[in-house]
């Protein structure tokens, strides 16, 4: 079972009472480029039939990446996809990264490479640190929705929503500063200030899930102390 990649335009702004015409829910920017550019039909057929899923894993296990719950439910039929909840409260499944589009692990794939489920999460979260720690720091994206500033990071590798998962990696781009996170598709991590007001960001984020056919099931979250918790709509603690 497949899940198809997003291609995110780095450029897009959104604002609320004067944000952009997008032209339906697929987005259009200036120049009527979509912001949005799924991958095609022929790229994803080629790239499912050139993967080799049975080669042996310490090869296999190269391309694994953990894979953020979408909204939209995978195709019926086939294996169920193997699934581990993280901290806070995140849903995550796993990815062999085929290049347009990922190849969901299940038990049937576990038992042709004979790896416990524990493996593969252990290799996919070493895999997305190594990337995360070869990306270096580039500058964050920064913007503004109805006044509030914004600030996002994009990998332009498909993993950045996976950040969440290491903390520390996180912290290293963002800062220890608290802030509400907005996790919306796969390959973008957004903030705003740990005081925003809740509806607005609510807003922002089914926004930008508005945009992608695959975005992406991750409540708001705040990132506090170095670590996320999820958001229940209160206002930032005295001491925040």
């Amino acid at each position: 079972m497949w899940s198809p990649r997003t291609k995110h335009d780095r450029s897009a702004k959104k604002g609320r009472g004067g944000r952009k015409d997008r032209g339906g829910r697929g987005g259009r920017r200036r120049g009527d480029e979509p912001l949005v550019e799924m991958a095609t039909v022929d790229e994803l057929l080629d790239a499912i039939e050139h993967v080799d899923l049975e080669r042996p894993w310490p090869q296999i296990g190269e391309f694994l990446l953990p894979v953020l719950q979408r909204r939209r439910a995978l195709p019926p039929g086939g294996d169920r996809p193997l699934k581990k909840r993280y901290p806070p409260g995140i849903e995550v499944g796993f990815g062999v990264d085929i290049g347009p589009a990922f190849m969901h692990v299940t038990d049937t794939l576990l038992d042709g490479w004979g790896v416990t489920d524990s493996e593969v999460a252990d290799r996919a979260l070493a895999n997305l640190r190594s990337l995360a720690a070869a990306r270096g720091m580039h500058a964050l994206l920064c913007d503004s929705v109805d006044g509030v500033p914004t600030r996002a990071f994009q990998s332009r590798e498909g993993w950045a929503s996976a950040l969440v998962l290491l903390p520390d990696e996180f912290g290293r781009r963002f800062g220890e500063d608290p802030a509400l996170v907005l996790v919306p598709m796969r390959d973008v991590v957004f903030t705003l200030p740990i005081g925003a007001d809740r509806e607005l960001a609510a807003w922002f984020l089914d926004e930008l899930r508005s945009m992608d056919p695959n975005a992406l099931e991750v409540p708001l979250l705040a990132w506090t102390g170095g670590q996320f918790r999820l958001d229940v709509g209160l206002g930032p603690s005295a001491d925040a």
